[in-house]
């Protein structure tokens, strides 16, 4: 006898076998298992597709911040370096993340990414610039962390925070939050308000650091590393804006000014001018360290060089000239340094890399980008695959879920209104981004004729024959300078509204063969600076432009025209800037606002057409049910 195959399978099947052995018995028990096998496949399928879903746009949402960089890059790209730091497996590195000094890296010794921290919120367990950092001897990172008013643009908040090993927050141990009168008087008082907290120190247990409390007074102040307990150590009077700051014991604290000094706080807690050896000719120190073998290290600008002060001597501890004899290609503008165990590291601020040098042999390495862990590598590619795979099980559950809502048997008055809903959100839609697009074209080209016309301004009002007259640091208290401060300040006028918020004016010139930036109120007074490669057109060609350029300090945007003496000469430039962030969060205040707006009032709307069509639907079926019994 011959079988299909189908009947033998069937026969020879677990549940058949049961079924034909233990009649009667068994046959509800077989039936209901196979039932609830069906049924539970059907259910576990659902429940794993609506899991997979939620998982996919979790992870969307909780690491969104995978979107910030590219997601197909092997490294991250260093931009702009600021500061580096020692670490005992690698660096710290602080650079201009996004706008300003608003990352902080954690890279190997070899050169892999360890950790990584954006800055640029203003949440209170957030970090808004990383302007200073420290370690204790737990790994613990204390970032001074500063931020900027969106009204004014000077120092609001100024504070430390304590992180883990692993950049995750812990606790706020010092914060100082100024109001509209105090960051005026922070500005009007002479006070680098950036810096409100210049330096911060661990020694042991406790933390130390200082902060400008009024009136150029500044204070050392000890705590521990709780910030249960705040001391005042020592206070004393500030006479130029302070570049630098070192040292927590009285005798061994000293700090740079914008007059190109260096002051020792001596044990009486006195302030003394250390006499630097006139033959290393012009001196402009900034960054400072202490070192029990060396003594006072520090940088000099104009020059180059590591000088090291002790015992009322000055030696040459490295020239940076020697870098290029070893085959270095760049350009290099040291500022923020560490000497530490026979190395310097540094950056360099033309080319915004990192650099590692060894004082002996002048070996440099050049440190551009951080590797990517491989586990990094796949998480990127994981992220790019929930945005497809939550993207095809949305739309498959628009088709299952909400398709059916506009069969056929819903009312055709509640169809159309919902076609007519999603029109009109989408038309909103649209015209949103149409309209700020016109707006936000017209308010730019508006921006840039106001900048042209503030640097022609500056151009006839800024005297270039006093800006030739400043030759040296010790300059700022010369008349020629007082007279070049008031005349910058009358470029922008007595006008302080929102419109002239965060605008600054800059003077360019050449000194020592480098470029230096003089501003009004001598923050800046002289300091070498990376010019941006657009401005050259102003210095050789006479050219008044508008530019957006990116450096250490942010992204800016620029206008420049150039200052001629009486032979005719363009001898400097002047630079009206405004830091892009500013506007940038302005222009999302508005954004918002009419986003929100738009949305509010299409809901509004949508709510009141869906309503009325359900009640429109309501009142034909009570009325055909009261007239003809039932619904048609």
């Amino acid at each position: 006898m011959a079988f299909k195959r189908s009947t033998v399978r069937s026969r020879l099947s677990p549940i058949n076998f049961l079924r034909t052995s233990y009649q009667p018995g068994c046959t509800k028990f077989c039936g209901a298992v196979m039932k609830w096998s069906d049924f539970s496949k059907s259910r576990y399928i659902r429940i794993l597709k609506v899991a997979v879903c939620a998982a996919s746009f979790a992870f969307i949402i909780f690491r969104h911040d995978l979107l910030n960089k590219s997601l197909f890059d092997k490294s991250i790209k260093l931009n702009a370096v600021h500061s580096v730091y020692p670490a005992d497996d690698g660096y710290f590195v602080i650079d201009n993340g996004a706008n300003g000094f608003k990352r902080l890296i954690k890279i190997s010794e070899s050169g892999k990414r360890l950790y990584e921290m954006q800055g640029g919120s203003r949440d209170s367990s957030s970090v808004y610039n990383f302007y200073k950092m420290v370690t204790d001897n737990a790994g613990n990172i204390y970032v001074n962390n500063v931020v900027y008013s969106a009204d004014d643009g000077e120092t609001e908040i100024s504070e430390i925070q304590v992180y883990s090993p692993d950049f995750k927050y812990l606790r706020t141990i010092v914060r100082n939050v100024y109001d509209s009168y105090m960051r005026k008087r922070i500005t009007e008082d002479y006070i680098y308000s950036a810096a409100m907290i210049p330096s911060i120190e661990i020694s042991g247990e406790y933390l130390y650091y200082y902060h400008f409390d009024e009136h150029n007074m500044l204070s050392l102040y000890k705590t521990d590393l709780l910030g249960s307990e705040k001391i005042k150590m020592f206070s004393t009077k500030i006479e130029y804006p302070i570049n630098n700051i070192c040292g927590t014991i009285p005798g061994k604290i000293y700090y740079s000014n914008s007059r190109g000094d260096i002051i020792r706080i001596n044990e009486k807690m006195e302030p003394e001018l250390l006499k630097i050896d006139e033959s290393l000719g012009v001196v402009f120190p900034y960054s400072l360290m202490y070192d029990d073998e060396y003594g006072l290290i520090f940088n000099e600008l104009y020059s180059q060089r590591l000088i090291s002060f002790k015992n009322g001597k000055t030696n040459v501890l490295f020239d940076f000239k020697e870098l290029y004899k070893s085959g270095y290609a760049g350009n290099i503008l040291m500022t923020n340094f560490v000497f530490s165990k026979g190395k310097i590291l540094t950056s360099d601020k033309y080319r915004g890399n990192l650099l590692e040098i060894k004082k002996s042999t002048a070996d440099i390495r050049d440190i551009y980008e951080a590797e990517y862990f491989a586990y990094e590598k796949i998480l990127k590619v994981a992220y790019i695959f929930s945005i497809i795979l939550f993207s095809i099980l949305s739309i498959y559950y628009i088709k299952v879920y909400i398709y059916p809502l506009l069969s056929d048997k819903m009312p055709s008055i509640l169809k159309r209104a919902f076609v007519f809903a999603l029109f009109f959100f989408v038309y909103n839609l649209v015209s949103f981004v149409f309209f700020h697009h016109y707006m936000q074209k017209q308010i730019d080209q508006e921006r840039d004729q106001k900048f042209l016309y503030l640097a022609k301004t500056a151009s006839r009002i800024i005297d270039a024959d006093l800006v030739n007259e400043i030759k040296s640091p010790k300059d700022i208290s010369s008349d020629s300078f007082i007279k070049l401060s008031e005349q910058m300040k009358k470029v922008l006028g007595a006008d302080e509204s929102d419109q002239n918020m965060g605008i600054s004016v800059y003077v360019y010139k050449k000194l020592k063969n480098v470029y230096c930036v003089i501003d009004a109120d001598a923050y800046d007074f002289l300091f070498p600076y990376s010019m941006n490669s657009e401005y050259y057109e102003t210095f050789n060609e006479g050219a008044v432009k508008v530019t957006k350029y990116v450096d250490e300090n942010g992204k800016w945007l620029a206008s420049t025209a150039p200052l001629r003496g009486k032979n005719g000469e363009v001898s400097a430039l002047v630079e009206i800037s405004q830091p892009i962030e500013f506007i940038e969060e302005s222009e999302l205040k508005i954004k918002s606002f009419l986003f929100r707006t738009s949305l509010i009032f299409t809901g509004v709307f949508v709510v009141i057409i869906v309503a009325l069509s359900y009640s429109v639907v309501y009142l034909r079926k009570k009325i055909s049910k009261k007239h003809h019994g039932k619904y048609k």
